[in-house]
């Protein structure tokens, strides 16, 4: 396979180019990497908010823009310096832009539902940043019409414009919403300090490739980031559901075998050894499949029949039966 590779530096008068590097193919590897890795934790997330209802609808919405921006930026790259596929070029890219600034407000989305609950005041900042969104969103759609940022040149190769602070235009938005991210992880005074460290710690990965991506024009970072960041919020929040469902099923296995109920038992079967023997024998039988049915349901995924349901409570109110003896009585209908 042929790589293209370029670097020019342009020091013509009144230019504001900065280094140009283009590694298309090298692009598309990284951007077909990320895709990869953010479509398997999309599908995950899809299927565990679908069947469970777990999960963050913010955090769908943030992989779905970058999955977006992937696919776009990809096709951009592919069509790189080919004079024919100019239209193809600046639809992706535009596209890919658009894109990456739903993914930018669905994160802060996300950090703010995260962090700050219910907060009135976190709301209208995000109403906030919505609304610059939408307004940035027409600059990015007004450049592809007019090309006063960013355009697709004669040789087929998206490149800056020369008209001085144009650029910028294109990135006022994200880079003042990595700085309100930012400062909204250092706020949140109810939220614990590692919560709000590994937010700050998700913000760093795109934030780094908008830099080098407006520094070193050709090279496509900041999508990737994105999809590091999915990656890491997604096995961030693996590890502490996890923990969360190993809480769960220590506290359902101690009310499913409560102590007191299993000191009375043994109590039961201790007074009946001297009194009854052959009822106690009996009485022992049916506690030991009581306790054997609650610890299998505690392992088991699957539905339970309702026999074997029918049998675990016959067994419970025959212990029960043995304690309370005729204050207790059972009718099966």
């Amino acid at each position: 396979m042929q790589v293209a590779f370029a670097f020019s530096i342009k020091n013509q008068k009144g230019s504001n180019q900065m280094p140009s590097i283009h590694l298309p193919y090298v692009n598309i590897a990284l951007d077909a990497f990320a895709l990869v890795v953010t479509l398997i934790i999309f599908v995950a997330c899809i299927n565990e908010y679908s069947n469970r209802k777990i999960g963050s609808k913010h955090f769908l919405f943030l992989q779905s823009a970058v999955v977006i921006a992937l696919i776009s930026d990809m096709v951009g790259w592919l069509g790189e310096g080919r004079p024919a596929l100019s239209v193809m070029i600046l639809i992706s890219n535009t596209v890919a832009s658009c894109a990456c600034h739903i993914a930018i407000i669905s994160f802060m989305a996300y950090l703010i539902a995260s962090l700050y609950a219910n907060s009135r005041a976190a709301r209208c900042v995000l109403t906030m940043f919505r609304v610059m969104c939408i307004l940035s969103l027409i600059i990015c759609i007004g450049n592809a019409f007019w090309g006063y940022a960013y355009s697709v040149n004669e040789q087929g190769h998206w490149h800056r414009t020369e008209i001085t602070g144009m650029g910028l235009v294109y990135l006022f938005f994200p880079i003042l919403s990595f700085f309100a991210i930012i400062l909204l992880t250092f706020f949140a005074k109810s939220s614990a300090k590692i919560n709000r460290a590994a937010f700050f710690v998700y913000t760093l990965f795109p934030v780094a490739g908008v830099i080098i991506d407006y520094i070193f024009h050709g090279i496509s970072l900041t999508y990737a980031g994105f999809a590091v960041s999915i990656l890491v919020i997604y096995t961030s929040i693996y590890l502490t559901r996890q923990k969360q469902l190993e809480v769960q099923r220590n506290a359902l296995m101690l009310s499913q075998i409560n102590p007191h109920f299993v000191y009375n038992t043994l109590s039961t079967i201790a007074a009946m050894c001297d009194t009854s023997p052959k009822q106690a024998k009996y009485l022992t039988i049916d506690f030991s499949q009581y306790l054997r049915r609650n610890i299998g349901s505690l392992t088991s995924e699957e539905l339970i029949p309702f026999e074997q349901e029918m049998e675990h409570v016959a067994c419970y109110l025959k212990i029960e039966k043995a304690r309370f003896r005729e204050r207790l009585n059972v009718i099966y209908s």
